[in-house]
């Protein structure tokens, strides 16, 4: 019955653990993704402020 509890903690935290994870790298994506399209548009605003 012992074995029992060890699959249960095993199979339970590596689902925790494995669902935060893939939040932890999609967070970092979707933020470096959200950086680089803030960055092109305050360099579209400024070459527009310039060339004027």
């Amino acid at each position: 019955m012992g074995n029992f509890a060890w699959i249960e903690l095993v199979l339970f935290y590596g689902l925790a653990i494995g669902i935060g994870l893939w939040q932890y790298f999609k967070m970092d994506r979707e933020l470096k993704r959200d950086r680089a399209e803030r960055e092109a548009r305050e360099k579209a605003a400024e070459d527009d402020a310039t060339s004027k």
